[in-house]
């Protein structure tokens, strides 16, 4: 059986014009639809994403007017000025489908050129509210384990799109579930994700903090977290030299610190995060780090057989051996030397998509296809 049979899907409800007050209704059937992306650009018809496979989902093309209209109620009489301007604009945006039920997203405006005028493209996330349950993810033991390390750093990378996220608040859930956690937990996040109030969390308590609203920079929101003596940290994005450096400190001295970065596998993780300081610091903070990291994971979305995605992962759980011999490699040879590691005591993409092949989960055409990219 092959997963890569095309079935197109339609929003049925379109009337003779997609504009504004058409956008709600639209929205709410994005989300019931399972679409995780959606775009929406002067010209154009609308554009899904749905398990990974990209939809135009309507029969008409949105005219300037159109974007004008849905622009202006999704942000404000001035949004279209700002965009003409070089502006771009980045927020979190909700529809209420009843009094119960809430729906967000993340939304990018943006001015674009369309045959030598000007036109714009909105491109729209769905927040999903409810991570997937942690044994829906099927992680072993072993990184379950680190997961409830005390203290320390956990870094998951990945692509834009590769579920990183939402293994996170996966685990979060997962650990403000357990009855017996005793718990504080922290988040920093750009936007909000997911929520928790659906937990019964007898024993621990969650904060949700959005930069920009709630609190300034990622890097505040770690050494805020330190002052309120949180036990459980979770740092949306580590990509700068601030953040990355209290994530550091913090995993030294206080919480665990779970965050995400951008590398292709996990041979990358470190001098990724190291090469954010400069060359005179790169030695002691690259110390620090491996000295202080628990499990770095890289993850990767790919077709499964049955027409959706599934995560193949890559991961290191350290122990005083590997961090040994990290701290004697040549700092310049620091990805070649994790590349040898991972391999010995990790687990890599090939082993994972090899297993995800033999158990059926993954066609063989997309097993060769993945197999030269990892």
């Amino acid at each position: 059986m092959k997963n890569n049979t095309f079935i197109p899907i339609i929003y049925n409800n379109e009337s003779s014009n997609f504009n504004a007050y058409e956008l709600e209704h639209f929205l709410i059937w994005a989300v019931e639809n399972d679409v995780s992306d959606i775009t929406l650009q002067s010209d154009e018809m609308i554009f899904c994403e749905i398990h990974g496979k990209k939809h135009k989902v309507n029969n008409k093309r949105l005219n300037k007017s159109d974007m004008i209209g849905i622009i202006t109620k999704m942000h404000s009489d001035g949004a279209v000025s700002t965009l003409s301007g070089g502006g771009e604009i980045d927020y979190a945006y909700f529809v209420k489908k009843n009094k119960y039920v809430v729906y967000r997203y993340r939304i990018n405006m943006k001015s674009i050129s369309i045959l030598g005028d000007k036109g714009f493209s909105l491109s729209i996330r769905v927040i999903k509210n409810i991570p997937p349950p942690i044994e829906n993810l099927e992680l072993p033991d072993e990184m379950l384990k680190a997961f409830k390390s005390k203290r320390g750093l956990i870094f998951v990378a990945g692509p834009t799109g590769s579920g990183k996220s939402t293994l996170l608040a996966s685990v979060l859930a997962w650990r403000l579930s357990e009855a017996d956690a005793h718990i504080k937990v922290s988040t920093y996040e750009s936007p909000i994700e997911y929520t928790y109030e659906y937990l019964d969390t007898q024993t621990s308590s969650i904060s949700q903090m959005e930069i920009g609203i709630n609190i300034e920079k990622f890097s505040d929101g770690v050494r805020n977290s330190l002052r309120t003596r949180s036990d459980l940290v979770l740092v949306g994005e580590a990509r700068d030299y601030e953040t990355i450096s209290a994530a550091i400190d913090a995993g030294m001295t206080g919480p665990l610190v779970l965050s995400t970065t951008h590398a292709n596998n996990c041979s990358e993780i470190v001098a990724r995060l190291i090469n954010v300081f400069p060359a005179n610091e790169r030695i002691p903070r690259m110390i620090d780090l491996i000295t202080n990291l628990k499990m770095v994971v890289t993850q990767l979305l790919i077709p499964s057989i049955d027409g959706k995605r599934i995560a193949i992962k890559e991961y290191l759980i350290f122990n005083q051996e590997i961090v040994d011999l990290l701290l004697e490699a040549d700092f310049d040879k620091i990805t070649y030397t994790m590349r040898k590691i991972v391999k010995q005591y990790g687990k890599t993409f090939l082993e994972d998509l090899t297993e995800k092949y033999h158990n059926g989960l993954i066609s063989q055409e997309v097993f060769e296809d993945y197999k030269q990219l990892v």
